[in-house]
């Protein structure tokens, strides 16, 4: 009998270089503990936008029913991604269809099925463990503008808890948080190694709908203003509302790229609310803060990132120019971290001459979601968490 159609789920993980697909898990339907399946058995295409990707299979594992096979995740492996571009909104969305076709190399019998040729598959599900624990709602601002966003609670509640409030970046807009938790690795911070450290906190990420930097007209601000500040403010001051749990001492910001000029906005805006902040490869232009908004950014405890060799967007005449007024207008808790190049900090992937992965030089938010050091050895979560308003 021809082997029968089987179930398989797609296992999504979060990585710096954005979200892939890391395992395959197929269901077969009887038990595979002497079935022999090896890296070899398959040949695996995945389609995406009706292009074929080979996969690379790195391990194979069996449970049972269930055949997990460990794929070779690579930041240059795009094609693993649940993600695609849209051209016309210019935001990453997740595929409407992702494909496999698998193909038996070496014919096997299970039961009294024989799998050989091409396998048929029912049907794929993508599962996002690093978006456990996330739940996701609107708040609606005006009949025009609502804000989507996806928070997560700390288990622990015996106590009130941080917030951590993170940004996204241009290509994350849209009505699906889910793209810009996973879109930068965001979730990192909902892991139990650093949710245990600081004993737990929430996180919130709202979504803009066009972009942060968006002034009105669906076009980059050339003033430095945003439509979303008064949106934005509303959707924090209703978490803050709702959720009494959250320590209104220990709210803090960041946010990347377009992300961290919004950041930058709310700080200068709204001082009172953040017990700090940290805009990474931020995209707020020097001129447009004024010496009252300078005034304001510097009693809020800021840690910048940036990267030199940033061609998005310019660390000089963005960061380093915003840095040096605070610096000069007496800012008493202000640093910054200007690294050469974005390097890959986990030893997982490496260039031609074994040095570690380059990344983009844009890519900046990696150090803080990676907890980097200063140059004193202090690490950026644990200055992050030690600061409360009063």
């Amino acid at each position: 009998m021809k082997g029968a159609i089987l179930k398989c789920r797609l296992i999504v993980e979060a990585f710096d270089f954005g979200p892939a697909i890391s395992s395959i898990v197929f269901s077969f339907p009887a038990p595979l503990n002497d079935s022999g399946l090896m890296r070899d058995t398959f040949t695996i295409i995945i389609k995406k936008k009706n292009t074929p990707y080979l996969v690379e299979i790195a391990s194979v594992s069996i449970n049972n029913d269930e055949l997990l096979l460990k794929l070779i995740c690579h930041p240059d492996n795009y094609h693993l991604s649940p993600l695609t571009y849209d051209y016309l909104t210019h935001h990453d969305r997740f595929a409407e269809k992702i494909d496999l076709l698998v193909h038996t190399n070496k014919p096997f019998v299970l039961g009294d099925f024989v799998y050989e040729d091409t396998v048929e598959i029912l049907e794929s599900i993508l599962e996002m463990p690093d978006l456990d624990g996330f739940s996701y709602d609107k708040y609606r601002h005006n009949s025009k503008i609502s804000l989507a966003y996806g928070l997560f609670s700390p288990s622990d509640l015996t106590s009130k808890r941080p917030l951590v409030i993170w940004l996204h970046g241009a290509k994350e807009g849209g009505d699906d948080p889910r793209v810009a938790i996973l879109g930068n690795p965001i979730s990192y911070l909902k892991r139990d190694e650093i949710q245990n450290r600081f004993g737990g906190f929430f996180l919130l990420i709202p979504q803009a709908g066009t972009m942060w930097m968006d002034e009105g007209n669906g076009h980059y601000t050339d003033s430095g203003r945003s439509l979303y500040s008064k949106p934005l403010i509303g959707l924090i001051n209703s978490i803050l509302d709702n959720y009494p749990a959250i320590d209104r001492e220990r709210v803090y910001i960041g946010g990347c790229s377009n992300g961290g000029f919004m950041a930058i906005r709310l700080i200068a805006d709204h001082p009172e609310l953040f017990a700090a902040a940290f805009p990474t490869s931020e995209a707020c232009f020097d001129r447009w803060l004024t010496d009252k908004d300078i005034q304001n950014i510097k009693t809020v405890p800021t840690w910048f990132f940036a990267c030199s060799a940033d061609t998005v967007v310019s660390s000089d005449l963005c960061t380093v120019m915003t840095f040096e007024r605070l610096v000069q207008a007496g800012a008493s808790d202000v640093h910054l971290s200007l690294v050469d190049e974005i390097r890959d900090r986990h030893g997982a992937f490496f260039e031609s001459d074994g040095t570690p992965y380059l990344y983009d030089g844009h890519w900046a938010w990696l150090e803080p979601l990676n907890d980097a050091k200063d140059s004193d050895g202090r690490s950026f979560f644990d200055w992050l968490f030690s600061h409360t308003k009063h």
